[in-house]
């Protein structure tokens, strides 16, 4: 049985990238500089429905924002303004069911989910008509629909043996690429420390992934071939390393000295936290856990298409919150960056 955790407080931030005046940035041309401007936030309605665990979200054209809610096994429509529309789904195994929905991506007239509870991807039409569902999940990793395919951040095993982090698929479940290729024998902390990634894509095409635990881009082209790897690390970056949390996280597990060390080892890095691509920019969030004020703080950073930093450090203030769940990012591939925080 699910046990049913009631968030009491999901905020959802819009923000909008705006031009203000040019920099001169290292050897580049001059840049345009964009300010993170916020236009407005607010609580997603609880009143009739509450929202239980969530990890992820997706914003429509329209601005309708679609919340898998992993705790009730449903998945809960909200207009622009945040009022609960529609709640979709139910426990269950068979057509509108879901066992453990965590992520959504919505690409034109498709909606694809992912339910780790049956380790399956979910393929529908945004009437929410089941079009098809395949196995392939293995741990409910980021992934991003674009046309007729899924982009995902899963693990990969190919039949000579080779192991990817990262997969394209076709809304069949046929493996059409892996992406980035990784040795054999990794011990935990490897394991870990690259196991989560984020992904977005351009409107022409070119895939993005950024890792968690390190500000590293991986760029590919629309079929998945490699084209570059960029990224600065910033002061304020503080990168994961093993310490003794880390070790009594792996060694204890889900148990209280687990959870604990976990804790503590999680508050003592910095972690990005999603990527969104823009009309003409890609930006990554990162937080930052200020002891002293006992929550988590956001910058944002931004890069061009070809890789250049164009503006790092950008605090968000209105943001921040002391719950270790963080918040998930979406973008309309324009100018509105969207941020769902508890």
């Amino acid at each position: 049985m699910i046990k049913k955790e009631i968030s009491k407080n999901i905020i959802l931030f819009i923000l909008i990238i705006s031009q203000n005046g040019l920099a001169h940035i290292s050897q580049l041309d001059k840049f345009q500089i964009y300010y993170p401007k916020l236009i407005k936030s607010f609580p997603l309605d609880q009143k009739v429905e509450p929202l239980g665990r969530v990890y992820n979200f997706s914003v429509d054209e329209k601005g309708y924002i679609y919340v898998p809610d992993s705790a009730f096994s449903n998945i809960k429509i909200f207009d622009p303004s945040g009022k609960l529309m529609r709640v979709v789904g139910r426990k269950g195994a068979g057509p509108s069911e879901f066992i453990d929905p965590v992520r959504i991506s919505i690409n034109g007239d498709r909606i694809v989910i992912e339910d780790v509870g049956q380790l399956k991807y979910i393929v529908l039409d945004k009437n929410f008509n089941e079009i098809n569902r395949f196995f392939y999940l293995l741990s409910g990793q980021p992934f991003v629909l674009k046309g007729d395919k899924i982009i995902s951040n899963e693990f990969y095993r190919r039949k000579d043996g080779k192991e990817f982090r990262g997969v394209i698929l076709d809304l069949s479940g046929s493996i059409l690429k892996g992406l980035i290729e990784q040795k054999r024998v990794r011990n935990a902390w490897e394991a870990i420390r690259d196991s989560m990634g984020f992904i977005d894509i351009s409107e022409e095409g070119d895939i993005f992934l950024v890792k968690s635990g390190r500000v590293y881009f991986y760029k590919f082209d629309s079929n998945g071939n490699f084209i570059k790897n960029f990224g600065v690390r910033p002061d304020y970056f503080i990168a994961p390393e093993r310490t003794k949390d880390f070790e009594d996280m792996v060694k204890w597990g889900r148990s209280p000295q687990g959870r604990k060390a976990g804790q503590d080892w999680y508050r003592s890095s910095s972690w990005v936290s999603g990527i969104f691509v823009l009309k003409k920019l890609i930006g990554i969030p990162i937080r930052v856990y200020k002891f002293e004020k006992n929550k988590w703080e956001c910058f944002l950073q931004f890069y061009d298409f070809e890789g250049n930093l164009v503006e790092d450090g950008i605090r968000l203030p209105e943001i921040g919150s002391s719950s270790n769940r963080g918040f998930s990012v979406d973008s309309d591939h324009i100018n509105n960056i969207y941020i769902l925080e508890e």
